[in-house]
């Protein structure tokens, strides 16, 4: 019995036991990694892990999921996961987590960071005021070339990523290489900084203003070499109280190198540099207070004489040449040795009045050395009006020759003769200033009359040698006016240039000399010759002259002819001082332009609605606040091309420039090639109610102009498009096949830049006298705009592209 239950309890035992343990194919599966923590580079170079399945079920695979788009995945390769990443970009580095799944196991996960990009750059910002920002970068690799750039953080936040920036960028500086006629290479190779920098700085910034400093590697052939590295930053708010100054003044050469430091920056002030000297006569004539001395002796001063001369309108005028509101550094003046200059500046308004505390700054110019150079003159070939001087020295010390009639100088000893000159010659005396032995041909002299040629050693605007070196000589006499013979020559004829030879038998006698269409008779010129006087020079016959007539040989290009049309050279002698005809015009035989090859392309800009760019600053869009001195709106435009192009240009016009027979196509050619936009898409910044003409051309490659595209119209405030539009169109990134020009629209670009300046216009007529008289009228009437938009150039080129600035 006791055996029985033996067996029994071993047979349960044995049951018991045989059940406890695990059965082969009814396993738990395992996942096994080598590793749970990944590393990848910022380049986004492929890692592999390894992995193994215990107790694995036939059948099936690991599964992963990942928390990033940046991330990918790959389970393919046998016991291996392989992660993939994007290039990390972005200064800073970045993680995800990979979840690694298979049936029946317990779930893992896996924790990938990806490096950030390198950083061979670091930017720290110095100090930042109302108008610049100084700031540092240095660099961990002293051979880089870097490139820093600054712009409004509106424009910055809207740019979605480092590369779509950089292409913004690229196509900038594309822009910025067209415009100053330079390859891309060329243009970077002038501004990209090399190893670490210090005090760099950026001005001409708007106070209050929220902007974005950045910067990269970049090589001259414009490969970016390393991660955007940024640097937010806000100006400060203008300052309302009065301000000071602080001066630094260097002197190299003879030449002063200052730098002028307000109190705050953001403020406008006015600064100026005298003699003592000259500030005393100031103080003789209006007053010991220095305050009142500069405003009349320098702003009211040259105000009226700018006015005088056309030059402005308005004080206003004045104001915005002139005003400052940020740090001047390394600005320049050519001193006078041994002399006191008085640098000062002060606050003052819109209407040009000192309104501040004027600031000054002492400074005494260094002597000159004296010269021992022993300067010997000989004079030849003396006509009725020129006359050689050969030079001789005994060193190469600078030194002054000049041609003066006798009788200015008679009696005076060789100190009065120096400051004779110095006084009536000043500003030219650069031009008759050489160096060693030299012979030069001296023009424009009266017929028999005694000269005296004047050589002395100068130097800072002072004489080195301790006399004045004199040759005196009288040219011959002139011939009666009648008995003058012009010989004409022209040659290297275009379709509207040829260069012209003139040259009268007597050298003595004044003459006006320009092409005309050949039907134009003797009357036709003398009546165009006396409209010049009456409406170029209102009756001014002592500037005409000085400016219009030739004396001797001429020789020059002429320009603006109708291509395929006949033309002839006139010459008629004229009396120097009353403007009278002293003798018959003469004229060339007649030749013809040549003709134009026009080029098969058709051209076309589209544009349509534009936006108040008041309305998007008010909108909060403080970038576009510049714009408004150049427009009232924005116009984006599109060209469209039809035909083998080589280039296009296309830009718009202030008047109604569509009537081709007063404006025929070649004369806007040069003007489009030097200021027309070369972007598919380009943003105008043009005027309110003001007659505008959207003009464009396109060349072939064989260098053949296509016909003009030309459109006229004129926008109104009421017509502008909702901002939303134009802000929405900006959140698309231009790529490079598209790029976008900021431009701004200039009232100069009319007729006195697109057919000729005053003094050219007059020496090609292209029609007849009674048309060119109502031209004259009309360049006369823009030469104001002319003038004032001349000015906003430099600063309409710092504002474009949305005020993206490159450091210098």
């Amino acid at each position: 019995m006791k055996r029985f239950w033996s067996i029994i309890l071993g047979v349960l035992l044995a049951t018991t036991l045989y059940s406890c343990q695990e059965d082969p194919e009814a396993a738990t599966p395992e996942i096994q990694l080598g590793q749970t923590e990944v590393t990848i580079a910022s380049d986004g170079s492929a890692v592999s892990i390894a992995y193994q399945i215990v107790n694995p079920i036939e059948g099936e695979k690991i599964s992963v999921s990942e928390s990033a788009d940046w991330l990918a995945v790959n389970t393919s390769k046998p016991r291996a996961i392989e992660f993939l990443a994007a290039v990390n970009e972005s200064t800073e580095e970045r993680k995800a987590e990979v979840t690694v799944g298979y049936k029946g196991a317990q779930s893992l996960t896996i924790t990938v960071t990806q490096s950030c990009f390198d950083l061979p750059l670091k930017i720290e910002i110095k100090d930042i005021s109302a108008t610049e920002i100084l700031f540092s970068v240095f660099t961990t690799e002293p051979d880089l070339t870097w490139l820093p750039m600054i712009t409004s953080k509106a424009y910055f936040d809207g740019i979605e990523s480092d590369e779509a920036l950089f292409i913004e960028d690229m196509e900038y500086i594309n822009y910025l290489a067209e415009i100053n006629d330079l390859t891309v290479e060329q243009y970077l190779e002038s501004v990209l900084a090399v190893g670490s920098i210090e005090d760099i700085f950026f001005d001409n910034l708007t106070p209050s203003t929220d902007y974005v400093l950045y910067a990269y590697g970049i090589t001259p052939s414009g490969k970016r070499t390393s991660a955007i590295i940024t640097a937010p930053f806000t100006t400060d708010e203008s300052w309302n109280g009065d301000i000071t100054f602080n001066f630094e003044v260097e002197e190299e050469d003879h030449v002063l190198y200052y730098k002028i430091f307000p109190s705050h920056t953001g403020v406008p002030y006015y600064y100026g540099i005298t003699t003592e000297e000259t500030l005393n006569m100031w103080k003789a004539e209006y007053g010991d207070n220095l305050k009142d001395a500069i405003q009349q002796g320098d702003i009211e001063y040259y105000i009226e004489m700018f006015r005088e001369y056309e030059f402005i309108e308005e004080r206003s005028e004045y104001y915005a040449m002139y005003n400052e509101i940020g740090n001047i550094r390394d600005g320049y003046q050519k001193c006078k040795a041994s002399t006191k200059y008085i640098f000062y500046a002060a606050k003052w308004n819109e209407e040009c009045e000192i309104v501040g505390e004027i600031s000054t700054f002492e400074y005494t110019s260094e002597p000159v050395e004296p010269s021992d150079n022993q300067i010997s003159l000989s004079v030849s070939n003396v006509t009725q009006s020129t006359a050689d001087v050969h030079v001789t020295t005994t060193n190469n010390d600078p030194y002054v020759v000049i041609n003066v009639e006798s009788s200015a100088i008679a009696g005076m000893n060789d100190q009065e003769v120096f400051n004779y000159i110095y006084n009536a010659y000043d500003s030219y005396l650069p031009e008759f200033t050489f160096s060693g032995d030299k012979t030069r041909t001296f023009s424009r002299m009266n017929p028999n009359t005694e000269y005296t040629f004047v050589a002395f050693g100068y130097d800072a605007k002072t004489m080195t040698t301790p006399n004045v070196t004199k040759a005196t000589f009288k040219t011959e006499s002139s011939h009666d006016p009648q008995d003058c013979v012009f010989n004409f020559e022209v040659s290297n004829i275009d379709t509207e240039t040829a260069w012209v030879n003139v040259t009268p038998s007597d050298n003595g006698l004044h003459y006006y000399w320009a092409a005309f269409l050949k039907d134009v008779d003797a009357q036709g010129v003398k009546d165009y010759v006396n409209m010049i006087i009456e409406e170029w020079y209102e009756g001014d016959v002592a500037a005409f002259s000085s400016w219009v007539l030739a004396q001797g040989p001429a020789s020059e290009e002429i320009w603006g002819m109708i291509p395929d049309t006949e033309y002839r050279i006139a010459a008629v002698v004229m009396d120097y001082n009353s403007g009278e005809f002293l003798a018959d015009v003469q004229f060339s035989k007649v030749f013809r332009t040549e003709a134009i090859t026009y080029a098969n392309i058709g051209v076309k800009v589209d544009f349509g609605p534009y936006y108040d760019i008041q309305e998007l600053v008010d909108a909060g869009h403080s970038e576009y606040k510049g714009l408004l001195r150049d427009g009232d709106a924005i116009l984006p435009a599109r060209i469209q091309l039809t035909g083998e192009h080589a280039a296009y240009y296309y830009n718009v016009y202030g008047r109604d420039l569509t009537d081709v027979e007063t404006y025929p196509d070649h004369i806007f050619q040069e003007s489009l090639q030097e200021d027309g936009s070369t972007y598919p898409e380009t943003n105008f910044a043009i005027a309110y109610d003001y007659p505008l003409t959207m003009v464009a051309m396109a060349i072939d490659r064989n260098g053949n102009y296509s016909h003009i595209f030309r459109k006229t119209f004129t926008i109104t405030a009421e017509g502008a498009s909702p901002i939303d539009e134009f802000l929405a169109s900006l959140n698309v990134a231009p790529q490079k096949s598209s790029a976008i020009e900021w431009t701004n629209f200039n009232a100069d670009r009319q007729l006195t830049e697109i057919a000729a300046s005053r003094k050219e216009a007059e020496k090609c007529h292209l029609n007849d006298p009674e048309v060119e008289a109502k031209a004259a009228k009309a360049m006369a009437s823009i030469e104001q705009e002319r003038r004032e938009n001349l000015r906003k150039n430099i600063e309409s080129r710092r504002q474009s592209r949305n005020f993206k600035m490159i450091a210098r």
